[in-house]
């Protein structure tokens, strides 16, 4: 009995994990025009940025993370941070190197000071379109990062199911990057990456003159915050699944 005691005392003493919440994905959008040059088989990509203003899009990815982690354990300590000054969206690699965290030591300190032990950080990824719309499974060409659009108003599309066939496709897609760092080490205890995509396909009854207009202004913000409710939520979830 009091093994057991000192077992269930030793338990208590064990601080439970506090989590730092970042995310550094929404500062713009990307709208990525195929281009396919008449005549050859070069094919490129036209890259138009969009600026977005409220941080509105990394508000939604760490409220996902928030919800997330407290369904995993309703007793942790979650605390968010707005880092979005516009130098940190550019070149994120730097932000870990070697596997070792490389923000600020002011940062970190303050994370440690509230109580974080780890440190759940979302960053864009660049990584080649492989992207699905219809019963295609990789469309796409060149890469793609972050938050964005992609458009393909050439390529012929079919849907299998009715033979009903039209021409070009859009798709929001997010491409990003969860890290599970370790507060105490600076050291990436695991990585999860999200590259998921919704389209509409420009076929039968919703052929569309214009693949951009498949979906309103609305539905286009609507389908990228779909994609990060959904997608950020089980890249959580994959993170501390490593965990013991």
């Amino acid at each position: 009995m009091l093994l057991a005691a000192s077992a269930v005392t030793w338990a208590a003493d064990v601080p439970r994990p506090g989590y730092a919440v970042v995310s550094l994905i929404g500062d713009k959008l990307s709208v990525v025009t195929h281009e396919a040059s008449t005549g050859t088989t070069i094919e490129r990509n036209r890259t138009q940025a969009l600026p977005v203003g409220g941080g509105v899009f990394d508000a939604e990815a760490m409220t996902q993370v928030e919800a997330a982690l407290k369904r995993l354990d309703a007793g942790a300590r979650v605390t968010l941070y707005d880092l979005s000054s516009p130098a940190m969206f550019e070149q994120q690699d730097r932000f870990v190197e070697g596997g070792r965290l490389k923000f600020s030591p002011a940062v970190v300190a303050a994370m440690r000071k509230d109580g974080a032990t780890h440190l759940v950080l979302i960053t864009k990824l660049l990584s080649t379109a492989q992207l699905q719309a219809g019963e295609h499974e990789s469309l796409g060409s060149g890469q793609l990062q972050g938050l964005g659009f992609y458009i393909d108003r050439a390529v012929e599309m079919i849907r299998f199911t009715t033979g009903e066939t039209g021409r070009g496709f859009f798709a929001p897609y997010v491409f990003a990057k969860v890290s599970l760092i370790d507060l105490a080490s600076l050291q990436v205890v695991s990585e999860a990456r999200i590259k998921v995509n919704q389209s509409a396909a420009s076929v039968g009854v919703a052929q569309s003159p214009d693949a951009w207009d498949a979906l309103t202004s609305k539905g286009k913000i609507d389908a990228l915050k779909e994609l990060i409710d959904e997608h950020v939520p089980k890249a959580v979830e994959a993170l501390l699944a490593t965990q013991p």
